[in-house]
């Protein structure tokens, strides 16, 4: 029961602190002007790219099915999120200093 309580502390925490570092961040870039359109290139730019690295991750976890490797659903699904987001903030950092 413990164990029960801890994930949904940890999912529905996560979640909230995510969109309240979301929300602030667009506030307080909206205050030093710096949503321009610069900054939606870069991210229009990373979030196209990005989706390659989950594509990638998807047939690796299908490769490892066929191997009989047995891996549980909450993880593989955590590590594509984990992939994911990685590979979108890298992206970002990518096109952020390249420019």
């Amino acid at each position: 029961m413990t164990e029960t309580m801890g994930a949904y502390a940890g999912l529905f925490g996560g979640m909230i602190l995510g969109l309240l570092g979301l929300f602030l961040g667009n506030y307080f870039l909206k205050k030093k002007r710096g949503l321009d359109e610069r900054h939606d290139m870069m991210r229009t730019k990373a979030r196209a790219a990005s989706w390659f690295f989950p594509l990638a991750a998807t047939y690796v976890f299908f490769v490892l099915h066929l191997l009989n490797v047995i891996i549980s659903i909450p993880f593989m699904l955590a590590m594509l999120i984990l992939v994911q987001m990685g590979s979108w903030a890298c992206f970002i950092l990518y096109y952020h200093y390249k420019h």
